[in-house]
């Protein structure tokens, strides 16, 4: 229901910046005419149009349309965790698995066509990781792709990352269990959990940053 309504409320965004770009370019193009009348008339008609159109989509992309992730940590299918407490068990120090979920409401069209070129084109992946935690991460279970293989990765010494590899659905858009092992004992020590976007290509990975990724879960701390 909520995403529902969510989804209502960015098509109703749409339409406004459409009507303000239209508005946008009848109140611009009869006061540059009268500065520059020997203009072609192609400059009116299209060129003052699709520049008014690309700075709405940017303002836009940087203000009300930033597609937005967020990332819930829970134990098993228990509650969503504020900060997660983890008991490292045996010889090897390894945790119990955890279940993370990354969820987000479609957009506006730029904030789909931008997710859809990193997704198709340029390898999008949400990354999860511990900085500077003795740790390794492995993911048990993740989505799937089309043909069946797991989406997730430990390929991060200490933690993970997880392509997107279909069109992001109304609720959740990627979900993997996961667990911590420790390479030395830890005890009572809290690590920043970070989470971030990256994508193949320095434009590309440049653009996977208008991608926030926003979770309650923003520390772990091992004992």
């Amino acid at each position: 229901m909520a995403g529902s309504a969510l989804l209502v409320g960015h098509r109703i965004g749409n339409a406004v910046e459409l009507g303000f770009i239209v508005a946008a370019t009848l109140y611009i193009v009869p006061r540059l005419k009268a500065v520059y009348p020997e203009a072609p008339d192609l400059l009116w008609e299209a060129g003052v149009p699709l520049i008014v159109a690309l700075l709405v989509a940017v303002v836009s992309l940087l203000w009300w349309q930033r597609p937005v992730i967020i990332a819930e940590w829970r134990e098993d299918s228990g509650p969503v965790l504020d900060d997660l407490r983890t008991e490292l068990v045996g010889a090897e120090r390894v945790s119990p698995p955890y279940q993370v979920t990354f969820g987000g409401v479609p957009k506006g069209l730029l904030t789909q066509a931008l997710v859809w070129w990193l997704r198709t084109r340029r390898d999008l992946r949400v990354v999860t990781f511990v900085p500077s935690a003795p740790i390794s991460t492995t993911v048990r279970h993740s989505s799937p792709d089309r043909d069946g293989r797991p989406l997730g990765a430990p390929d991060y010494d200490n933690g993970f990352s997880m392509r997107v590899g279909h069109p992001p659905q109304p609720d959740t858009w990627l979900w993997a269990s996961v667990f911590f092992q420790a390479a030395t004992a830890i005890n009572q020590v809290p690590f920043t959990v970070r989470h971030a976007m990256t994508a193949q290509g320095s434009i590309a990975n440049a653009l996977a940053k208008f991608v926030v990724v926003r979770s309650r879960t923003k520390r772990v701390t091992f004992y």
